[in-house]
């Protein structure tokens, strides 16, 4: 099992189990929605600006590093007595999941994938029954496990750089950030966004987490498939669209199932466009941070300011915005490429030399 397996799942667990962590949060540690939603702000803008520090370790430390980094931040996060305790840990697991992703291993895919399906919904049952601090410790205990297998020793794969001034890299990169950002905020407060946008409560709710997860993975694999522009315009479409008819499912458990499943495909499938587009894995990765950072800021201000039946609607406003930017931005770009004609160089690789 290569380090970054379990190390991409307790990365990914940092943002997912948020959602199914919620109420036990508000709960165990008296704080609102709003307020728990800013654990994603604080992990974000940590990752993010961890990224470029990570960089200068010594690579052959990094798979170490980060599950420890891991490992530490999980374990404190079971001793944290009151919030801000647990908002400087997360701090910790930050730097930690900066690690991870910066080392490069191709096992940080498979472990993100398995998040994606069970993170939510495992630590929601598991909160539910044992409380949040068991969510912490079975972080601890994966991520420890990744620590231990890189001690046996690691291969990394090289990570290819771009031009950073390249315009493409900068319109997908910064869309990125708004498109994540009002996916995430969505779904880490799914179980308030449901209860007044759909009118479902309860262990009922512990089950459609796991709608969402396999439709973002379906939507992942199915962009390896399809050209990376006509993926992202069509999947942010249909995002914006499905999100947006989460309302309209009130009630209906299959209704909210399907429009979940179909939202975490077009979601899925728009992120990983994204990442194709921009060409750079950590730039992609820095641009995510900072949308996970974004989310608990959206998540938490629209929760105060308009209420959880308004996030849905939000997640939709931003999809048709980087939908309209996207078009626009990558038809300008498109042009200017022409313009050049293909043994031309663009202005990044000029800076680059």
């Amino acid at each position: 099992m290569p380090f970054a397996a379990p190390g991409g799942f307790v990365v990914g667990a940092c943002v997912s189990s948020v959602a199914g962590l919620m109420p036990s949060l508000t709960i165990e540690l008296g704080v609102s929605g709003a307020e728990a939603a800013q654990l994603l702000t604080v992990f974000g803008l940590a990752g993010a600006m961890a990224m470029s520090l990570v960089g200068r370790i010594d690579p052959r430390r990094l798979p170490l590093i980060g599950p420890a980094a891991l490992t530490i931040g999980n374990a404190l996060s079971v001793f944290a007595d009151n919030f801000v305790l647990l908002l400087a840990v997360r701090i910790v697991l930050g730097v930690g999941a900066a690690g991870v992703l910066r080392a490069g291993d191709r096992g940080v895919s498979g472990g993100l994938a398995v998040r994606t399906v069970l993170g939510a919904p495992i630590a929601a049952v598991i909160a539910d029954q044992a409380g949040c601090r068991t969510v912490f410790v079975l972080l601890a205990v994966i991520a420890a496990v990744g620590a231990a297998d890189a001690l046996l020793g690691v291969v990394l794969n090289p990570i290819r750089r771009h031009p950073i001034g390249d315009p493409r890299l900068l319109l997908t990169a910064g869309l990125k950030v708004i498109f994540r950002a009002a996916v995430i905020a969505a779904c880490s407060l799914l179980t308030p966004v449901l209860a007044a946008a759909a009118g479902l409560h309860g262990r009922v709710v512990e089950v459609l987490f796991v709608a969402f997860g396999p439709g973002a993975v379906i939507g992942v694999v199915a962009v390896r498939r399809r050209g990376a522009k006509a993926a992202l315009l069509a999947s942010t479409a249909l995002s914006a669209a499905f999100v947006a008819a989460l309302p309209f499912a009130h009630g209906s458990v299959v209704g909210v199932a399907a429009a979940l499943a179909f939202w975490g495909a077009a979601a899925g499938a728009a992120d990983a466009s994204m990442r194709v587009l921009t060409g750079d894995p950590v730039v992609d990765d820095v641009a995510g941070f900072l949308g996970v950072g974004l989310a608990g800021l959206i998540g938490g201000a629209v929760l105060t300011v308009a209420g959880p039946d308004a996030l849905p609607l939000v997640a939709a406003a931003v999809a048709v915005v980087v939908l309209l930017a996207a078009a626009v931005g990558l038809a300008s770009n498109s042009r200017r490429e022409g313009h050049r004609g293909p043994g031309a160089l663009s202005t990044g690789s000029q800076d680059a030399r």
